[in-house]
């Protein structure tokens, strides 16, 4: 089995726009970096066409992480989430993955072939998720994911039972694999936010 190494470069993605296609070059060059992480908000990137540009014949395996436009939401919306205990939160989140999969779709034909694999998606909102919530998100957008030959993958943050306060406080990791039990989607632990 072929595991293909992602690098998270946006947080280290330089401020300068020339230093950025740098990075993005250094990383294809080195032959070992099949994909990388790139965050969502409420687009790919500010400007698609250039991030098309800089993927491009260089990545084939990359990860749309949703978690910074998650946050975003959460700011303004307590209830907002695939989680969510509130239907209508469940549902804004719901039409707003929609979008972040039309979205891919039309990177990829920027680009001119698949560059985005799998879909990096959070058991949000903080303090109001069921496991039930998630689920019927899953089954409900597997459809979708599916179409769109996309892997969708719950990633595990800080839950809302942990030892200390945290920043996400999203679903616990056994209610997450409950949710997950039986519909096919992966699982992915963040070490960071749920150890440290």
């Amino acid at each position: 089995m072929n595991i293909p190494t992602i690098v998270g470069a946006y947080a280290a993605m330089p401020q300068e726009v020339l230093d950025q296609e740098a990075l993005y070059r250094g990383l294809a060059a080195g032959g070992w970096v099949d994909g990388i992480e790139i965050p969502y908000r409420d687009g790919v990137d500010a400007d698609p066409r250039w991030l098309a540009d800089q993927l491009r014949g260089r990545f084939t395996q990359c990860v749309v992480t949703a978690i910074p436009g998650t946050m975003g939401h959460l700011a303004n919306d307590p209830y907002f989430g695939l989680a969510s205990s509130d239907e209508e939160g469940r549902q804004r989140a719901m039409t707003w993955i929609a979008g972040l999969v039309d979205d891919v779709r039309s990177l990829h034909e920027m680009v001119g072939h698949p560059v985005v694999r799998f879909v990096e998606l959070h058991s949000a909102p903080s303090n109001h998720a069921e496991p039930t919530a998630l689920k019927a998100s899953l089954v409900e957008l597997s459809g979708l994911f599916a179409d769109a030959e996309l892997i969708p993958v719950i990633e595990h943050c800080d839950a809302s039972d942990g030892v200390g306060p945290g920043e996400k406080e999203f679903l616990s990791l056994d209610d997450e694999i409950t949710a997950l039990s039986g519909i096919g989607v992966r699982l992915t632990v963040n070490w960071g936010r749920s150890v440290v």
